[in-house]
C-alpha cells in the first residue's frame, strides 16, 4: 500500500508540475510576445528611415504624394477658386487706384507715375494667381529639404534591434529566474499588455497626425488663389501674409516631427536594453518598462503639439 501511496503522490507531483510549467511558459510566453510585437511596431511602425511610410510621409510633396488627389485639389485651385481670386484682386487693385489719386490732395497735385505703380501692383497680382501652385511648391520645398536632411541624421542604426532574438532573451529570462513566481510573472505581462497597447496607440497618432497634415496642406493649396489676390492691399495683405506663415508652418512641421521620433527612438531604445541589463532586479526591470510606456506617452503629446509648436514658430494663427 506504501509503494502505491507513493506512487500516486508522485503521479500528483508530476500532474501538478507539468501544470506549474505549463502556466509558467504561458506568462512568460504571452509576456515575451507582447514585448515582441511591441518592438516590431516600434522598429517597423514608427521608423523613420528609408522607405519607411512615416519618413515617406514626411518628405513627400503635396504634387507627389496622391496624383489623383493633387488633380483634384489642383483643378479646384485653378478651375473653380481661382476666379474668385481675380474678381477679389480687381476690386483691390480699382480701390488702390481710387486711394493713389486721392492721396493727390483730392487732385490738385496729379502724377502720373501712380498709373506706373498700379500697373505694377496688376502685373504683380496676376503673376501671383497664375502661379499660385508652383508658389505653393517652392515654399514646402524648403521644408521638405530640411526635413530631409533631417532624417539623414537621424535615421542611423537606433532601430538596428533583432526582434525576435530579444523576446527570446527575455522569455529564457522568465523562465530561469521566476519561474516559481507566478506573481512577478502576472506582474510582468500586465506591463507587458500595457507597453504594448500604448505603442499601438502611439503609433495611430503619429499616423494620424502625419496625414493630417497632408489634408491641411491640400486644404490651403485648394483656397490659395484668395489669400495670394490680397498681397496687393496694405490693409488686406495680412490675409496673404498670415497664409504664407501657415503654408511654411505645415512644411516645416515634418522636421519637429522628425526631432520628437528621434529623440523617442534614441529613449525607447536604451530603456530597451536597460530591460534586458536588469532582468534579475525585478524592480529595474519593472522601471524599464514604465520608462518604454512613459516616452511612448510623451511622444503622443509631443507629436499632437508639433503643428501648434510650428505655427508659433512663423507667428501663424
Amino acid at each position: 500500500m506504501g509503494a502505491v501511496a507513493d506512487a500516486v503522490d508522485d503521479m500528483i507531483d508530476g500532474v501538478v508540475d507539468a501544470i506549474e510549467t505549463a502556466i509558467t511558459k504561458m506568462l512568460a510566453g504571452g509576456a515575451s510576445s507582447m514585448i515582441q510585437e511591441s518592438l516590431s511596431l516600434f522598429k517597423s511602425g514608427l521608423n523613420i528611415g528609408k522607405g519607411s511610410t512615416i519618413g515617406s510621409g514626411l518628405t513627400t510633396m503635396p504634387n507627389e504624394y496622391n496624383l489623383s488627389v493633387w488633380g483634384i485639389v489642383h483643378k479646384i485651385c485653378t478651375e473653380i477658386v481661382a476666379p474668385f481670386g481675380g474678381m477679389i484682386l480687381v476690386i483691390i487693385l480699382l480701390y488702390e487706384l481710387l486711394s493713389m489719386v486721392m492721396e493727390g490732395n483730392n487732385f490738385r497735385e496729379f502724377d502720373t507715375a501712380i498709373f506706373f505703380k498700379w500697373i505694377f501692383k496688376a502685373l504683380c497680382g496676376i503673376i501671383l494667381i497664375s502661379h499660385t501652385t508652383d508658389i505653393i511648391i517652392g515654399l514646402f520645398s524648403l521644408g521638405n529639404n530640411v526635413t530631409q536632411l533631417a532624417l539623414k541624421e537621424v535615421s542611423t542604426d537606433m532601430l538596428d534591434l533583432d526582434v525576435n532574438t530579444i523576446a527570446s532573451q527575455i522569455y529564457d529570462m522568465l523562465l530561469d529566474e521566476h519561474k516559481a513566481d507566478w506573481g512577478i510573472l502576472i506582474v510582468f505581462l500586465l506591463f507587458s499588455f500595457v507597453m504594448f497597447l500604448v505603442m499601438l496607440i502611439s503609433l495611430v497618432i503619429v499616423m494620424l497626425v502625419v496625414i493630417s497634415r497632408l489634408i491641411e496642406a491640400f486644404m490651403y493649396i485648394a483656397v490659395a488663389p484668395i489669400p495670394m489676390s490680397t498681397f496687393m492691399n496694405k490693409e488686406w495683405g495680412n490675409i496673404g501674409t498670415n497664409w504664407i506663415r501657415n503654408i511654411l508652418a505645415l512644411a516645416f512641421q515634418g522636421l519637429f516631427i522628425v526631432v520628437a521620433l528621434g529623440v523617442f527612438q534614441a529613449m525607447f531604445t536604451s530603456s530597451v536594453q536597460g530591460l534586458i541589463a536588469n532582468s534579475k532586479d525585478t524592480t529595474k526591470m519593472y522601471l524599464s518598462m514604465v520608462n518604454c510606456i512613459v516616452w511612448s506617452i510623451a511622444l503622443c503629446f509631443t507629436i499632437f503639439k508639433s503643428s501648434s509648436i510650428s505655427k508659433s514658430i512663423f507667428n501663424a494663427h
